[in-house]
């Protein structure tokens, strides 16, 4: 008897019942013996929401970061005034307001909060130089968008991604796999890779690898890596807007803490628990 493409019985019931599988399937394919990743559900970078988000941390880069005490997540603005900046000799605020991108009144005060921060240095001649180091804590960002069995809007979302991640995966149920496999030629096209998540088996098989994204831009890394950390920190977070939807699941639009995976994640579990205590509004342990 020929099969049906489209199961009833079988496959996951919801997307949402395909995370912990998601989850189990990234940590296979991306985490190294000697590396140090972060998983983040629900990973809000600009209006896009990956379900899921797996950066490669930088160790070194982290511990500079808590022992510098800038424990603050940065905005887009403020990343952009950052990076416009040099350690070396000040920078004219009509300058950094250009690359800021903003008026110069705006530039002011955003620069101002950098300064109080202790980001920035105001010089004697009033300019502004860097004080924090502006490479983000994770050297690679992959994001994963769980799709059950729509392989046209998956890929819409999933493109978006390559402005923040090197690399861009839609996970589906297996039960779809022909209508996915379909979709090949034209996920290859956009550099985005298929990963068949198996219900029964409990196993997943990647269906199309993805290539390095060429849209990844600097800022929207550094963004994205700023979430993290607050993320990482136990940062207040706003409920996500696809919780407000009437399509919304249990569980929707309201993540967990990340999760830390390697040799060194109770090292790194250390140094943000301590430097969680330095956070305004938290109590000594």
């Amino acid at each position: 008897m020929r099969a049906s493409s489209t199961p009833l019985t079988t496959g996951f019931p919801s997307e949402l019942a395909m995370r912990p599988a998601m989850h189990r399937a990234a940590r296979v394919l991306l985490a190294g013996p000697d590396e140090l990743w972060v998983l983040v559900d629900e990973h809000q970078i600009y209006g896009r929401i990956p379900d899921l988000v797996a950066a490669r941390v930088d160790m070194a880069a982290l511990q500079a970061r808590l022992a510098g005490g800038w424990l603050r997540s940065l905005n887009e603005t403020e990343l952009r005034g950052l990076r416009a900046m040099r350690p070396d000799r000040g920078s004219r605020l009509d300058l950094l307001a250009g690359r800021m991108r903003v008026a110069p009144e705006t530039a002011q005060k955003v620069l101002a909060g950098l300064v109080r921060d202790n980001f920035a240095e105001r010089t004697l001649s009033g300019s502004y130089a860097r004080r924090a180091p502006v490479a983000p804590f994770v050297s690679r960002v992959v994001s994963f968008e769980a799709k059950r069995s729509e392989a046209r809007s998956a890929l819409i979302q999933a493109r978006d991604h390559r402005l923040f991640a090197d690399a861009v995966y839609v996970a589906f149920d297996a039960a779809f796999t022909r209508r996915f496999e379909a979709a090949k030629p034209i996920y290859r096209h956009h550099g985005v890779g298929l990963l068949a998540l198996d219900a029964e088996a409990d196993s997943y098989r990647v269906v199309a690898r993805p290539t390095r994204s060429r849209h990844r831009h600097v800022v929207a890394l550094a963004l994205s890596a700023e979430r993290t950390l607050a993320r990482l920190l136990a940062a207040p977070l706003r409920r996500l807007p696809e919780s407000r939807l009437p399509s919304a699941t249990a569980g929707s639009g309201d993540p967990g803490r990340p999760l830390l995976l390697g040799p060194s994640a109770n090292a790194a579990q250390r140094l943000l628990r301590a430097a969680e205590r330095l956070l305004p509004g938290q109590a000594p342990a």
